[in-house]
């Protein structure tokens, strides 16, 4: 309570004295005298560094690459063929009996016309025969086949797709602006 009394007073003495200063004219009488001061706001230069581009991620894609490979395929698989083989055959000779021979009675007429009867041996009688025989008898034969191939191109994925990212920095300016740093003030300062 008593700062606002003091306060109030001071106030109450400043108006006084403003008016004796004006009633006096230029001059001021008393003995405190006060003068109005006025100082101006001041002003700096402040720099500030700002972000001009956040950056980001860039993304490099390099394309698969492909090619042809060659491949050897089975077109006919190998296979087991029967073949017939005829029998062998061959003429040969052979001595045969035609007739057995023997002895039989025989009777037949001597120069003087008589009857004359005898046993007459009669050899036995041959003769070459040709008769077909089987040397080698008719068979079966399997001849295998070799598979057939083939030469085929075909495309294939030799390097998959693959993405690179590149890390891109944000980038920063400074930019300078002024600001004031002292707002100024007007006051009472005694005279000297």
């Amino acid at each position: 309570m008593l700062n606002v009394r003091v306060l109030a007073l001071g106030g109450v003495v400043l108006a006084a004295l403003t008016d004796l200063a004006v009633a006096g004219g230029a001059g001021c009488y008393g003995s405190q005298c006060y003068q109005r001061v006025n100082s101006p706001p001041t002003y700096g230069t402040v720099a500030q560094q700002v972000m001009v581009s956040p950056g980001g991620v860039q993304r490099h894609v390099t394309p698969a690459q492909y090619g042809s490979v060659a491949e050897t395929v089975v077109v006919q698989p190998e296979r087991r063929v029967a073949r017939h083989i005829p029998a062998v055959t061959s003429t040969v000779a052979e001595k045969v009996m035609v007739s057995p021979g023997g002895r039989h009675w025989q009777v037949t007429r001597d120069a003087y016309g008589r009857e004359v009867g005898c046993w007459v041996d009669t050899p036995a009688q041959y003769a070459v025969q040709h008769r077909t025989v089987v040397v080698q008898p008719a068979g079966v034969a399997y001849d295998t086949i070799p598979a057939m191939t083939a030469t085929r191109h075909r495309t294939v994925m030799t390097r998959p797709a693959q993405v690179y990212e590149t890390a891109i920095p944000p980038t920063y300016t400074t930019r300078t602006h002024t600001v004031m740093t002292s707002p100024g003030a007007s006051y009472w300062a005694p005279m000297r």
